[in-house]
């Protein structure tokens, strides 16, 4: 693996030392989110713990002195941040919408980040069945559970709901023929602004571009897939027509969430980034941190959206900003992956 450029911490000149931006960044982010310092949750409730944002809202989450309770269904195979309390728990299975009131309300949880989900665009076609039931039944449960506790609960959900499109707002119309993948996600967005609507329940839908970053050991996305094929000395297929999308660096998406969990007064809230790349660029940059990297195109085998941005303005009037860009952040998760990606 060639050596990696890096970039230094420009907020660290306070004290006259300087050191390198390395995949932990929490304390880079007290300076420009001072609430985060003494944050307005202090015991946060994560479903799909165990999972790429899970895990890093987890380690956020240490960072700011918040206590977290975890949700898995099973003990995490891989390495992860693990949250001050877990709890194994199927939110399909029929009695966990009871299970989850009973954790609430005993362990005084006042923030909710419902992140169980499956995530990957191509299970929806290879099991569109487990993928409807996980995506909408999970999220039913959680939302049901947040209703009948009136506790805070923000939804990730994913730009996918929008389809096709450049600029989409939270006002855009939304798209019912996206695939099993995401209209399983649409689903657990309009329940959840259902309730929302009906009885007040302070539920907030975040809609977010592709992220990347440390902790996601899926190699079915394309940067983790990339790093791991270039380190193992793998070529790495690109699927032709390449796509365009948004990518957004993890720690910058979780600062987006803990800034939405703070605006209850928003029904749904985008969260984008300024890196609109195509597949292709995204797989070269990976490359040029690596000695040997091979490109394959390939048709895609499956319907591919060839445009997909959104705006975010929303987001920004509460205060967020991107701090992290894709020039960073991959170095970033490179470093990272050289130590935990096998």
């Amino acid at each position: 693996m060639a050596s990696l450029p890096i970039p230094w911490e420009y907020h660290s000149a306070s004290n006259n030392t300087a050191k390198p931006i390395r995949y932990d960044t929490a304390p880079f982010y007290h300076v420009y989110y001072p609430y985060l310092r003494d944050p307005p949750f202090k015991r946060v409730l994560i479903t799909g713990v165990s999972g790429f944002v899970g895990s890093n809202i987890v380690e956020y989450s240490k960072e700011m002195g918040v206590e977290t309770f975890g949700i898995a269904r099973k003990e995490p195979s891989n390495k992860v941040p693990r949250p001050d309390h877990m709890i194994y728990l199927d939110l399909t299975s029929p009695t966990a919408k009871d299970t989850l009131i009973d954790i609430i309300t005993k362990n005084s949880i006042d923030l909710i980040f419902h992140l169980a989900a499956t995530s990957i665009v191509k299970l929806g076609v290879e099991n569109p069945y487990g993928t409807a039931i996980n995506n909408y039944l999970s999220a039913l449960n959680v939302i049901h559970a947040a209703y009948v506790t009136n506790t805070r609960l923000v939804i990730l959900g994913t730009d996918k709901e929008y389809g096709e499109g450049l600029n989409r707002d939270e006002n855009s119309p939304i798209n019912i023929r996206g695939g099993v993948y995401g209209v399983s996600k649409l689903s657990a967005s309009l329940m959840a602004l259902a309730y929302r609507d009906q009885f007040k329940t302070p539920i907030t839908v975040a809609r977010s571009v592709n992220i990347y970053g440390p902790w996601d050991y899926d190699k079915t996305r394309i940067i983790p897939k990339a790093i791991y094929n270039f380190m193992n000395g793998k070529p790495m297929e690109v699927y032709t027509p390449v796509g365009r999308r948004m990518y957004i660096y993890v720690s910058d998406l979780v600062m987006a969430l803990f800034t939405i969990a703070s605006h209850p007064e928003f029904d749904v809230v985008n969260i984008c980034s300024n890196d609109f790349l195509d597949s292709m660029t995204v797989v070269k940059t990976i490359a040029k941190y690596f000695s040997k990297a091979e490109i394959k195109e390939i048709p895609s085998p499956y319907p591919e959206i060839h445009e997909q941005s959104m705006s975010c303005e929303r987001l920004k009037s509460m205060g967020w900003r991107q701090e992290i860009s894709f020039e960073i952040g991959i170095p970033m998760t490179v470093e990272w992956a050289s130590n935990y990606l096998r």
